[in-house]
């Protein structure tokens, strides 16, 4: 069973439906938002067209908390961000430091009825 949720205040870039207690993929649950930022070539996330969102979630499967970093592909407006998170996914896949959150998991999640996916990189938390 996931944690108790502890609420946060909204940040100015909502991610669709997802809010706690919201699933994405086949087991992982949102607990909180952890915080917004933007892709390498957009800095500014007040500006940025390509917002990347971070949650701490639960893991269903191995009963852990994980942090969940989102990045809204109906946002896209060309495939560099989404090549950026791509790298970033398998840069991190391959090292092991104490130091660097443990790259757990990397999946597209589409919503049913959803135009568009959300592309998803989970560490460790």
């Amino acid at each position: 069973m996931a944690p108790q949720s502890t609420p946060l205040p909204p940040t100015n870039q909502p991610l669709g439906a997802v809010s706690p207690g919201h699933w994405v993929g086949d087991r992982y649950e949102i607990i909180d938002p952890l915080g917004h930022g933007s892709n390498p070539a957009q800095p500014d996330p007040a500006t940025s067209a390509n917002p990347i969102r971070t949650f701490l979630g639960w893991d269903h499967h191995s009963n852990s908390q994980v942090v969940l970093k989102a990045l809204p592909f109906e946002q896209l407006q060309a495939w560099k961000p989404l090549e950026r998170f791509e790298r970033e996914a398998r840069a991190l896949s391959q090292l092991d430091h104490p130091g660097i959150p443990r790259y757990l998991d990397y999946f597209e999640h589409r919503e049913p009825g959803a135009p568009v996916s959300t592309f998803y990189l989970v560490q460790s938390w």
